[in-house]
């Protein structure tokens, strides 16, 4: 996929508008926020589904931006280490298929076909 591809040739990927958010949307994927297994992850933890997802992230060493007009939630985006989830939720997570979408048939992020990649 797309990182392997970078961290071949020393490119680290950054997940910027880690919640799914799309310029045409403009919101958090519905998956991430009312999904069954992040809900579900986030209640065993007593947190929330966007630090359920900020903390994937960080489980795939993956640097991160956060961003939010709230303090609170702000708040809540740097509070992903005073808990953990395990190993048997994290594989779940992997293993997440979420609902697919495509511009004009074309994968989101274009990394399952390196022949629809444009590196720059």
């Amino acid at each position: 996929g797309l990182m392997s591809y970078g961290a071949g040739r020393g490119v680290v990927t950054q997940a910027y508008s880690a919640l799914g958010n799309t310029p045409w949307g403009g919101h958090a994927s519905k998956d991430i926020l009312e999904g069954n297994l992040t809900t579900a992850v986030a209640k065993a933890h007593n947190v929330s589904t966007v630090q359920i997802a900020l903390k994937w992230i960080t489980k795939q060493q993956v640097p991160l931006v956060t961003k939010s007009s709230s303090e609170a939630h702000l708040a809540e985006d740097l509070d992903l280490w005073s808990w953990d989830i395990t190993d048997d939720e994290l594989q779940a997570l992997n293993n997440h298929k979420p609902p697919k979408f495509s511009i004009n048939n074309i994968p989101s992020y274009a990394c399952d076909r390196m022949a629809e990649a444009v590196v720059v």
